[in-house]
């Protein structure tokens, strides 16, 4: 190596240079132009100041030096790579004699440098830095400069020849991000704010281009000082199983993106662990900030793999991951100055690529209308994906006439049609059979991606192999097809990726598996190939494909849970969403396969499988079964919280406002308000210590109260808890708007109930189309969570219209209602025929005050139908809705036949006085409506009342009256 000793003329040079503010650019630039990436450059600058420093015999740059020992310390080759680095940047300022030359050296590599000297130690430079290339920041702050872990941004690959649902995977940028300024403006605040750690959920459906956003958001942190990108899998498990894990510490500032997080629920808790010790720690400085960006379709604080992440760890650990947790980043359909602007950008950006991708040209995008972009959402839900694949079936069928005739479950279809065109291709050029093909790749779109190698991949195709007819077919045949079908272009890791989109990749599965047979072999397959991911890409599917009748998939689960272990099944409980029409009677059956395996002694997880499953049993219309569950739950959880001095009171609050819910659908309402009142007293002290983390539990658990209170008569009561609920939620709204936005919409569905108790029609009314509008937004994106809820407060609408006289507006909310309920209660029928009767017996009240007769009289007596056998198996719960549709049926006969009224009025009477005794004042406003209807028609059809009956009946309507200013008082 060359002499490097300095001389005095040399160090007044160097102690310049380091005293210059171009200091750091120069250097940037002569590393650029020995081969190394911006990344490197900036880390290296790093690196280089103390080597620097080092030879003026200084010991300044105190900040930086710390990084110099940590990376010595940690990477056996670093201190001899960046020394002999420093020694060729040093070469290059002593020879540069002049800070003004040192300007002119920013462009050329050896101007000043005597040439052969230069030969010499650029030769070796170049070595040294292949070596820094390929150094990666997490490898190299582990202490091993080869281990597989680094932070990836997949580059484009686009091929003209390949099918065109290919090109709409999310790093092929095949369309430039449009509609997202606002969520990159919010993920850059993120960012840059003051915290050294902070993570955070995006959710969305699928479609709606969270994977697209995380990856544009990655790109553009490169171009800053910040090291980004996706951490797979295997790097992950890898990171947090590496020996120097404990020791890991950041070098620069980082984002980490996790793609699929419920899937890797283990990993990412040692990580975020990991992540709050080491940003603990105040005495490494320089302090770099550390963000992780987890992505996945739901994210529920109270249940499931987010849960988890929020409750591991133990005591101070605990609350810091809690504290350094942002609320979910809920992703909505892109939109950029409008709905109708962001859709026409997407459309004529998918033909412009297509355009230039194909070197021919594409349909010219028509003029819509309004109406016409109505149609367009209606079809799409304004997800990219769908008006991306719209645009590109268009350019294919070489016209733009059909972009309206187009639906998602079409154009997914079409998408798949087009993969299955271009393996047929593969497979009459490789001689293997097409059905062997088609389900090898439908049961890798459940497995996730895998590796050529894995040991028992070939054996699996040679079952499948057999199941499809063609036993003599050799599996390594079939696997060089599938390599070819499905490799990754970014990466020669071997590794079978597949179908993308996930949303193209789950109608090819389904629509492949349902044809041949050996199902839940084949389902047993992936699992074996993929375990948790299978699992989680099984749930995935079934929600996404719910909207589309034909692909249904709930039925192929339940007997795959046999074969799973309790450390399996608690996996998938773990990522079971909150709501879920689709995956509701699957849920039971999870925890009921984890009740069989259960320790009795385990007390924390009997209550915490007895809680969910009064919830789920609850949701399916099981009404004394959920009861019984969640009894059992309180019971051992407040055991639990008695010996573990307040330990399981969160737990425990759960639970008495679930009680509170189940004794609620079966009627006992003094008992449903006593157990929802202790709930919100353990809630009060919950936020009174840690509002951040609780305020919002005690929102949604004070809107409950309202419940309570209003179907017990204390109307000004249920008003002050609704309207306190909604102040909690809109402050928490303010500051996280999508976090919050469907308990905003429970909590004003409810207000709307407490204002019309009490006579505020308009501000019902007001607060129930808020509800209508956020819940319009949330079913958009995810029916499968949404629908019952847009039902339910469509129904509120409804009767709030009709209040105000706006009788079409309200006949117009509950036929909505209607086609709604419709549709859930032919798919599961115990739950939501409730919620059908309801809804038929509004629109029945409504068509006969728009003096409808015949449309009237044919929903009302549907209701009472439902309502009689419902009440037939379940009085407590639905005798007071068979009385209200009574009621009903009955003012549609007045006037004509009044004597038919009569008699349906005091039917009506007679079913519902059971519970108005037991509960006055949650039935006297519909006990005095039946009664003075029932009078009427006696004195019209000329017979005498049944006062044997209604005598006692209006003693106690009396004795209230004296009371419900005491009640209302209070």
């Amino acid at each position: 190596m060359l002499d490097l000793t300095l001389s005095k003329e040399q160090q007044e040079i160097l102690a310049k240079f380091l005293d210059d503010k171009d200091r750091d650019a120069i250097i940037h630039q002569w590393l650029k132009e020995w081969g190394l990436g911006p990344l490197q450059t900036r880390v290296i600058t790093r690196i280089l100041l103390p080597k620097l420093v080092k030879y003026l015999g200084q010991g300044g740059l105190e900040v930086l030096q710390w990084l110099d020992d940590k990376l010595k310390q940690r990477f056996s080759a670093y201190h001899a790579l960046s020394e002999k680095l420093a020694q060729a940047v040093l070469f290059k300022i002593t020879r540069a004699k002049t800070l003004e030359s040192l300007i002119v050296l920013r462009n050329t590599v050896s101007q000043h440098v005597d040439p052969e000297q230069w030969k010499v130690l650029d030769q070796q430079t170049k070595l040294w830095i292949q070596q820094f290339n390929r150094l990666d920041l997490i490898s190299c702050s582990l202490g091993e400069l080869k281990a597989p872990i680094r932070l990836q941004i997949d580059q484009p690959k686009l091929d003209s020849c390949q099918p065109s649902s290919r090109w709409l995977r999310a790093y092929n940028d095949f369309v430039p991000l449009l509609g997202r300024a606002h969520e990159l403006q919010q993920l850059q605040f993120w960012c840059n704010f003051d915290a050294k750690f902070s993570w955070q959920v995006m959710i969305g459906e699928g479609g709606i281009g969270k994977t697209r956003l995380a990856h544009e958001f990655a790109k553009v942190c490169r171009d800053t000082p910040w090291d980004s990108g996706f951490l797979d899998h295997a790097a992950l498990d890898q990171l947090v199983q590496h020996d120097q894990f404990a020791n890991w510490a950041l070098m620069v500032d980082t984002l980490i993106i996790i793609d699929y997080a419920a899937t890797k629920l283990e990993s990412l808790k040692k990580l975020i662990q990991q992540c709050v010790r080491i940003t603990r720690d105040e005495t490494i400085q320089p302090a770099a900030k550390l963000r992780i960006l987890l992505l996945e379709r739901h994210a529920e604080r109270e249940q499931g793999w987010m849960k988890e992440i929020l409750t591991t760890g133990e005591g101070a650990l605990t609350d810091d991951i809690q504290d350094a947790w942002q609320p979910a980043m809920k992703l909505l359909p892109p939109q950029h100055h409008d709905t109708e602007q962001t859709m026409q950008e997407i459309l004529q950006a998918t033909l412009t690529s297509w355009e230039k991708l194909q070197k021919k040209s594409a349909p010219q995008l028509p003029h819509f209308s309004t109406a016409d972009y109505q149609q367009l959402w209606r079809n799409t839900s304004g997800r990219p994906l769908y008006l991306q694949m719209a645009a590109l079936h268009n350019c294919e069928i070489g016209s733009a006439n059909q972009f309206l005739t187009w639906r998602s479950a079409m154009l997914l279809q079409q998408a798949v049609e087009r993969e299955r065109g271009y393996l047929r291709k593969l497979c009459k050029a490789a001689g293997v059979p097409m059905t062997l093909l088609e389900r090898m790749v439908a049961l890798l779109v459940f497995s996730g991606k895998i590796s050529l190698q894995h040991p028992y991949l070939f054996n699996i195709i040679r079952q499948e192999a057999e199941n499809c007819g063609y036993p003599q077919t050799e599996p390594a045949k079939t696997g060089n097809v599938l390599d070819q079908f499905l490799a990754d272009a970014n990466r020669a890791d071997g590794m079978l990726n597949p179908i993308q989109p996930d949303l193209i990749g789950s109608v090819f599965a389904v629509t492949i598996l349902r044809q041949g047979a050996g199902l839940q072999k084949t389902l047993q397959h992936a699992i074996v190939l993929g375990g948790e991911t299978a699992w989680a890409n099984l749930l995935r599917s079934t929600q996404d494909l719910y909207p589309i009748d034909d692909l249904a998939l709930a039925d192929w689960l339940i007997p795959l849970l046999n074969h799973q272990s309790r450390n399996e099944l608690w996996q998938i409980a773990g990522m079971l969403p909150q709501y879920s029409v689709s995956l509701r009677s699957f849920s039971v059956r999870v925890y009921q396969a984890l009740l069989s395996q259960s320790v009795a002694e385990d007390l924390p997880e009997q209550a915490l499988i007895f809680n969910n499953l009064g919830s789920l049993y609850g949701e399916l219309g099981r009404h004394e079964e959920a009861l019984e569950a969640v009894q059992r739950a309180v019971e051992m959880r407040e055991c639990l919280n008695a010996k573990n001095s307040g330990v399981f009171e969160l737990d425990l609050g759960g639970s008495l406002n679930n009680l509170g819910i189940r004794y609620d659908k079966l009627g006992f309402l003094e008992k449903a308000l006593e157990a929802t009142q202790h709930s919100v007293e353990i809630y009060e002290r919950l936020s009174e210590k840690k509002p951040n983390a609780f305020e919002a539990y005690l929102a949604i658990i004070l809107n409950s109260l309202g419940n309570r209170y209003r179907k017990l008569g204390y109307r000004k009561k249920a008003l002050q808890a609704g309207q306190r609920s909604l102040e909690i939620l809109e402050r928490l709204s303010a500051k996280n708007p999508d976090a919050f936005e469907s308990d905003m919409a429970k909590s004003l569905n409810s207000l709307g109930g407490f204002y019309s108790e009490l006579g505020h029609c308009k501000e019902a009314l007001k607060v129930a189309r808020r509800a209508v509008e956020i819940y319009e937004r949330l079913n958009a994106k995810n029916p499968d969570a949404f629908e019952p809820d847009l039902a339910s407060s469509l129904n509120n609408l409804g009767l709030f219209y009709s209040e105000l006289k706006l009788h079409q507006e309200a006949l117009g909310a509950a036929q909505r209602a209607v086609e709604i309920c419709e549709r859930l209660s032919e798919r599961i029928s115990d739950r939501f025929e409730p919620d059908l009767a309801m809804s038929l017996n509004n629109q029945g009240r409504f068509y006969h005050e728009l003096g409808q007769r015949e449309e009237a009289l044919a929903a009302a007596q549907r209701a009472v139908k439902i309502y009689e056998r419902l009440s037939g198996k379940n009085p407590d719960a639905y005798e007071s809705g068979l009385a209200m549709s009574l009621g009903t049926l009955g003012s549609i006969f007045r006037g004509n036949e009044d004597a038919l009224a009569a008699a349906t009025f005091i039917r009506g009477i007679q079913v519902l006085s059971r519970l108005f005794f037991r509960m006055p004042m949650a039935f006297d406003h519909l006990m005095v409506k039946l009664c003075k209807a029932y009078f009427s028609c006696c004195a019209h059809a000329g017979q005498d009342p049944d006062e044997e009956l209604l005598i006692p009946i209006m003693e106690k309507l009396e004795a209230l009256s004296s009371e419900s200013s005491a009640a209302d008082s209070n």
